[in-house]
């Protein structure tokens, strides 16, 4: 529920920022944004005080902790610069701040990722995930393909189009 929410959240927060074309957030959303720091950092850490560190880091969802820690490590580092930029005296008020939290807000959008543990519940959802994964490699030849006659059919007709219209045709 938490990561659906959070993912509703991050949308909404998308959908202001290009409404009113500024990176920065208002107060009560920058709370929101917190709290939900908050609650995927205290996950992991009780994940981690739970199983311990080897187990954590080495069992057989190893590569999910390690999904689930690298979020969490970018959401925070992501609100620790936010309030470092928007503090007048704790930045120095150089556009490589802006820069810094601009790629940081891309991270952001890794946290939707989390969606797909959620689909590992629900078999038909997953299977229908599956599939369409496996069909993106032949989704990707068909593409070439169809840009392949695209390119032909584009030369061909530019082809008899400079003939004609070097041949001095009027028609």
């Amino acid at each position: 529920v938490v990561i659906a929410t959070n993912s509703l959240f991050i949308g909404i927060t998308i959908e202001w920022e290009a409404r009113e074309r500024t990176f920065t957030l208002p107060s009560s959303l920058f709370v929101v944004q917190i709290i939900y720091t908050l609650l995927f950092l205290s996950e992991v850490v009780i994940k981690l005080a739970v199983f311990g560190p080897r187990h954590f880091f080495c069992s057989i969802s190893w590569a999910w902790n390690w999904f689930d820690l690298a979020i969490v490590v970018s959401a925070v580092f992501e609100v620790l610069v936010e309030i470092i930029a928007h503090d007048p005296q704790l930045s120095a008020g150089s556009s490589s701040n802006l820069r810094i939290l601009r790629i940081l807000r891309m991270t952001r959008l890794t946290r939707i990722f989390r969606v797909i543990r959620v689909v590992r519940f629900f078999r038909s959802l997953r299977t229908l995930v599956f599939s369409i994964v496996n069909t993106l490699k032949s989704l990707f030849w068909a593409m070439l393909l169809l840009a392949l006659i695209m390119y032909v059919f584009g030369i061909l007709f530019t082809d008899v189009s400079n003939n004609h219209i070097i041949e001095g045709g009027t028609d």
